[in-house]
Order: structure tokens, then C-alpha cells, then sequence
């Protein structure tokens, strides 16, 4: 039901676009032009093909989107969202002075521009601080919870595994510095030597 919609939102805006786009053209092409609702239909056909293109594209990006969203797990959901809202606050917070200045007309397509640069900045570093950071920010905000506290305890949350490095294999006795083995070590029954 989604996707007809998503098709057909796209294929007006289009239409729309196109149809609405004669009145944009400059004077001097308009003067040119013998037959000027011809041309709105002609540009309202053009729009209407690109948005059909533009809504079949954005359905491939939305149900790769959805493939990768069902599979990721809570906490990197969370703290992506969190990162990209934290992003796109101080984007806005940085930006409120530049829009207040009084900037000559020839130049004012400047705020605009900083705005749409601004936020798609801020927002994907804020993303990518939060994928990269996300786990060590949500312990900052709950630090109770179980995979804080096995990280506390040497643990990891999938299983308590703990790392292969710091394993020993309990079979053989403990080695010194010479490759001799220590009496007490993890492998020394205590029986002294025989």
C-alpha cells in the first residue's frame, strides 16, 4: 500500500513542479515561446517522468533502509538517532546568529546555503559520533544496566566471553622467564614436584 503511495506523491510533485515551473523561467525565453500552456504541459510531462524515476529510486533506498533497520540492534538505533537529533540541535543553534545578520541582496542566497550545509554537517557527524561512541554514551545515561557491569567485571555482554588473550590453558604448569614452571602456578597441584 506504501509503495503505490510513495509512486504517486513523487509522480505529482513532479507534474507539479513541472507545471509551476513556466512562471520561473526568465521574461526574455517566455517571449520566445508561441504557445505558453504548451509548454506547461509539455514541463508537466518531463517533471512527471522524472518524479516516477525519483519515486522508484526512493523505494529501493527506503526498503534497503528498512532491511538495515530491522536487523541493527536497539542500542545502535537509539544512540544513531540520538546522535543525529544532538547534530542537528547544534546545527540550529549555530546557525540562528548567521540568519539574524543583515547580508546585502546580491549575497543572500548565502543563509540558504549555510543552513542546508549546516544541517547535512552537523547531522552526519553527530550519526557518526554517536555509531562510533554510542555504546559509551548510553552507559553514561544508564549505568546499571548489564553490559555496563560486565564491562566493569572484565566481561563482554555476548556470553561473558572473555578475551583469548588473557586465557591460560589450566593443562600446563605456569611458566616463569625461563620457560621453567613455577611452583603455585595455575597448573601446580600442590603435590611439590613428584
Amino acid at each position: 500500500m506504501v509503495d503505490p503511495l510513495i509512486l504517486l506523491l513523487f509522480l505529482i510533485s513532479g507534474a507539479a513542479t513541472g507545471w509551476l515551473g513556466v512562471d520561473l523561467l526568465p521574461e526574455n525565453l517566455l517571449i520566445q515561446v508561441t504557445n505558453v500552456e504548451g509548454l506547461r504541459w509539455v514541463l508537466g510531462g518531463f517533471g512527471a517522468f522524472f518524479g516516477l524515476l525519483a519515486g522508484f529510486f526512493f523505494q529501493l533506498l527506503r526498503r534497503r533502509l528498512m532491511r538495515q533497520v530491522r536487523t541493527m540492534p536497539t542500542d545502535l538505533l537509539v544512540s544513531r538517532a540520538v546522535g543525529l537529533i544532538l547534530g542537528l540541535l547544534v546545527a540550529n543553534l549555530l546557525l540562528a546568529p548567521i540568519l539574524l545578520l543583515p547580508l546585502p541582496w546580491e549575497v543572500v542566497f548565502v543563509k540558504p546555503l549555510a543552513a542546508i550545509l549546516s544541517n547535512v554537517f552537523f547531522g552526519v557527524l553527530g550519526y557518526n559520533l554517536a555509531e562510533v561512541h554510542g555504546r559509551t554514551l548510553l552507559r553514561l545515561f544508564n549505568p546499571s544496566s548489564a553490559e555496563a557491569l560486565l564491562v566493569a567485571e572484565g566481561g563482554t555482554a555476548a556470553g561473558l566471553r572473555q578475551d583469548p588473550r588473557h586465557q591460560r590453558d589450566h593443562r600446563r604448569p605456569h611458566q616463569g622467564p625461563a620457560g621453567v614452571g613455577v611452583a603455585g602456578g595455575p597448573g601446580d597441584c600442590g603435590t611439590g614436584g613428584d
